[in-house]
């Protein structure tokens, strides 16, 4: 019953809509510097397959004032070394015809930053994105043949849905907000009216899709870490906050049953580690949840420990990203962490968020949990289904209550109802 059960939650959890892919690139500076090249749904996701590599193979590349980039096809991406002193890279690709109402010429342009200041100037993209930042805001313009593109369709970063579109003035601008992650990018779409023929086939329209990824942090995670990992992983604890004193410590009252027996104490949090004192019961399950949903066990790790990519990385649109010292692996996928596997002895717990819900106009939290717990020989001892609720308050968004059950077997079954209330930040002299 376990075993089919487990299944059915990792189908679930790996199903997904197909979506347009776009030429990203990624400038990576500090250890394993590096340029990536990929062809994927955006630039937090990667490359989903090896055919998908193998279409912008042939792109060309360069990095303004250091000349033609020579790149290696990799199983995960095209990559290229980073040239001395290099903060900017550009590429360009023509996928061909597409017949969607049509036919139309599909071209894919792709800038890729290490700091938002190298965003500043134009390069010799057809059509490309320029940044500069102004105190808090960044001014974005979309650039055709070198002229602003007015009404051009534009894809920006949003805290809910991961982007939204919106589009340029007549200036072909838009300001938004300095996004607060170590890895973001934009996307535009600049239609030109155009007669022409490719492979046999006649055209009236080019569709130019152009993006820039700016990365800002090159010291993301410690020492020997890989960026671009790092940088994702840090994206997504921002992207999908759900606990306002998870990096400071916090403490909360918990009551409630557990297979009938009542309990309630203190659970506290202080530098990502946690203290349950509820009685005789102590209910592991509920400070499971919460890792997940605070990032407890791996958010304390996400600025200090080596971070990188799993090992034997692959193609692959999402990215398994290790930190080995803390026996941890998280799998990252739309700017979300959607399963954790804590490793330790011989023992293992995957913790898989099965559905999210809104709370308010910026938070989007894990509405269904799914704990898995394995044996040395990789047999499943139990699982535990979670269903958190929460509140907004002055602080932020926190957790309310906890209803779950745990299946150890066909037969045994035991309910979970946990009550929280009065959470708040410790003292600085209780962290």
């Amino acid at each position: 019953m376990l075993t089919y059960l487990t299944i059915a939650v990792i189908v679930l959890l790996c199903a997904a809509s197909a979506r347009g892919h776009f030429l990203f690139v990624h400038v990576l500076e500090g250890d394993h510097s590096r340029i990536e090249l990929h062809f994927a749904e955006s630039a937090w996701d990667f490359s989903a397959s090896d055919r998908m590599v193998g279409l912008v193979a042939d792109a060309r590349s360069w990095a303004p004032q250091h000349g033609s980039l020579s790149f290696e096809r990799r199983p995960y991406a095209m990559v290229a070394e980073l040239p001395e002193g290099g903060s900017t890279a550009c590429a360009t690709f023509t996928y061909g015809i597409m017949r969607r109402g049509g036919h139309f010429l599909l071209e894919y342009h792709a800038k890729g930053v290490s700091g938002i200041e190298a965003a500043s100037a134009p390069t010799a993209l057809r059509a490309e994105i320029v940044a500069v930042r102004r105190g808090d805001a960044l001014e974005l313009t979309v650039l055709f043949d070198g002229q602003p593109a007015a009404n051009a369709e534009i894809v920006v970063p949003d805290p809910i849905a991961g982007s939204r579109t919106t589009t340029t003035d007549d200036q072909g601008r838009l300001t938004i907000p300095v996004p607060a992650t170590p890895v973001y990018s934009f996307r535009a779409m600049v239609a030109e009216a155009t007669h022409g023929t490719h492979d046999g086939t006649e055209y009236d329209e080019a569709r130019h899709y152009t993006t820039l990824t700016v990365h800002e942090d090159p010291a993301l995670g410690g020492r020997g870490s890989d960026r671009l990992a790092a940088a994702v992983l840090a994206d997504a604890l921002h992207a999908s906050p759900a606990f306002p004193f998870a990096a400071d410590g916090w403490s909360a009252d918990v009551s409630g049953q557990i297979d009938g027996n009542r309990v309630g104490g203190l659970l506290t949090s202080a530098q990502g580690e946690t203290g349950v004192g509820l009685g005789s019961v102590a209910p592991d399950d509920v400070v499971n949840a919460l890792r997940m949903i605070i990032g407890l066990g791996y958010r304390s790790h996400a600025s200090g420990s080596t971070i990188g990519f799993a090992s034997h990385r692959a193609a692959g649109a999402s990215a398994r990203i290790a930190i080995p010292d803390a026996g941890i692996e998280l799998h990252v996928q739309d700017r979300r962490v959607r399963s954790v596997r804590y490793s330790g002895g011989d023992s293992e717990t995957r913790i898989d968020v099965a559905g999210w819900q809104e709370v308010g106009p910026s938070t989007v939290v894990p509405s269904r949990l799914i704990k898995t717990e394995f044996g040395p020989d990789a047999s499943i001892r139990s699982v535990t289904i979670i269903e958190p609720t929460y509140d907004r308050t002055d602080a932020g968004v926190v957790p309310t209550a906890f209803r779950g059950t745990r299946i150890e077997d066909a037969s045994t079954e035991t309910a979970l109802t946990l009550r929280v209330a009065n959470a708040r930040a410790l003292e600085p002299a209780a962290r």
